[in-house]
């Protein structure tokens, strides 16, 4: 993100970096405050910042493997990356082949997670009642979000993009979820 917006902006990281925080904290995502005050092409941005060799950071992962192929219910992921990302992802993790529906930045029309219209565009579309549905999600800032339209939370990681599962316990207390 802040080499496209050091591009964009002509600026140096440490400018683009206060930018970037400004848009986060007032729109809940980058990509929102650049669409609004920048007039940005989304799909420029989200093609730009996910073009990356996901193997450097990632390697399969059977502990999530054995827990997604264990579970009874259906199983959703909402991202504000592009569709191609997560299948990329999904395929590095050796998760790809677990029947689950992807909604990407481009199925919220590039609006994406923390908005309200998101969390009530998944709903609508997997025919789920709030009470029954839970993200979990690495950004305090999308469950918020996510509790105000009535979706249970589960915090993966913290602020510092560190993985770790908390409150695991609120996942197993969802109708369908075995773990």
């Amino acid at each position: 993100m802040v080499l496209f917006m050091k591009e964009h902006f002509g600026e140096e990281a440490e400018v683009v970096n206060k930018i970037r925080a400004d848009y986060l904290r007032r729109y809940g995502s980058t990509l929102a405050g650049l669409m609004i005050h920048e007039k940005i092409d989304p799909r420029k941005f989200v093609d730009y910042v996910h073009d990356v060799d996901l193997t450097l950071y990632l390697s399969p992962n059977p502990v999530l493997r054995d827990v997604l192929e264990s579970l009874t219910c259906p199983i959703y992921i909402a991202s504000n990356a592009p569709r191609f990302h997560v299948e990329s992802i999904l395929k590095v993790l050796g998760v790809d082949h677990i029947p689950l529906k992807v909604f990407s930045i481009e199925s919220f029309g590039y609006e994406g997670k923390p908005n309200h219209s998101s969390y009530r565009h998944l709903l609508e579309q997997t025919s789920t009642m709030p009470g029954e549905a839970m993200l979990v999600d690495d950004y305090t800032l999308n469950l918020r979000g996510a509790r105000e339209v009535g979706f249970a939370t589960c915090l993966i990681g913290n602020e510092e993009w560190e993985p770790r599962l908390e409150r695991l316990e609120l996942i197993s207390s969802l109708p369908g979820i075995t773990h």
